[in-house]
């Protein structure tokens, strides 16, 4: 009976604890469930945007990929500049790159190679040699990055012994490929790549303003030289001025305090003026003083000197007047 009894106590209670367990879980279930419910997963939505963002531009630049022979090769018989360069040198548009043509990120345009001159010499085995020199059109060069965002850049042309002193010019840093479908920006793509093509060619003719656009290429614009991006030039020369603004100004600042803290007061200051003034005024009437006195004395000698001549004038009357009566 006992044994009995307790047997059945124990089940009980393991039955009991069973579902107090069961009821904690189900109870944490749910709440994991409300939790869920309650807050979506933002985040992995908004990563989930931002991919589909990223897709469309990989898309955008696929079809601009595909379709970049018919944008671009309509330009070179736009005008008589383009009729020229494409005569000597041949426009080549290339998705894919000009290496084979499979590279799926990159799309380039370029003025393809003409020969301008030759070159007659001997070689090292003492025989007739021919060199023929030529020279390379310049290049634009689209590169879809991993965001999905296209670089472009900019080549110039350039011959075995005449180059820019850039290697290539970043014109554009992260373009959207949907900007590249529009003709606007495509044609905005083409003039910059003719202004640098005419700037850089050794028969080129660049026009006043295709000077000043590259030349605000080049100092606006991200610029690699030797392989190494430098530092943008109005970026150097605003911090040459900002420099040299802080250093004198600052000299000057210094100054200033210095001066103001080691002046007197406001209210001393102007005692001390009222002071020298006073002098200066004291000093003024004190000249003034001796000259009048000088004057007097000038004319006091002066009458002296009238006075001792009416004495001798009245002494040599007197004498006359006896000689005058001894006579009679």
């Amino acid at each position: 009976m006992t044994l009995g009894v307790t047997f059945f106590w124990e089940r009980y209670h393991r039955k009991k604890d069973t579902v107090r367990v069961d009821n904690r879980e189900t109870n944490l279930s749910k709440d994991m469930k409300s939790d869920t419910e309650e807050q979506p997963p933002a985040q992995r939505i908004e990563l989930s945007e931002r991919s589909k963002a990223r897709n469309r531009r990989f898309e955008n630049f696929e079809k601009f990929h595909k379709c970049a022979r018919e944008i671009f090769e309509p330009f070179k018989t736009r005008g008589e500049r383009e009729k020229y360069y494409d005569a000597l040198y041949m426009l080549c548009v290339c998705p894919g790159s000009r290496m084979g043509g499979r590279e799926s990120r990159i799309v380039e345009f370029f003025w393809g190679n003409r020969l301008f001159d030759k070159n007659e010499g001997l070689s090292q085995d003492g025989h007739r040699s021919i060199h023929f020199e030529s020279e390379a059109g310049a290049t634009m060069f689209f590169f879809k990055n991993d965001d999905g965002y296209v670089s472009i850049q900019m080549y110039p042309a350039h011959t075995e012994h005449r180059h820019p002193i850039e290697d290539f010019i970043i014109w554009r840093m992260a373009v959207n490929p949907s900007r590249l479908l529009k003709k606007r920006f495509q044609k905005h793509c083409w003039r910059a790549f003719m202004a640098y093509m005419e700037v850089t060619s050794i028969d080129g003719a660049p026009t006043f303003w295709q000077r000043i656009q590259v030349w605000c290429y080049r100092t606006f614009k991200h610029v690699v030289v030797d392989k190494k991006e430098i530092p943008l030039r109005y970026v150097s020369f605003i911090s040459k001025i900002g420099t040299w603004v802080l250093t004198v100004g600052f000299s000057g600042l210094v100054i200033f305090l210095l001066q103001l803290w080691l002046s007197p007061n406001p209210s001393e200051h102007q005692n001390i003026l009222d002071i020298r003034q006073s002098a200066i005024q004291t000093e003024t009437m004190i000249e003034y003083l001796k000259n009048e006195v000088s004057c007097i004395k000038y004319s006091q000698d002066s009458l002296i000197n009238v006075m001792n001549e009416s004495m001798d004038m009245v002494k040599q009357k007197e004498v006359f007047s006896k000689q005058i009566h001894n006579a009679n």
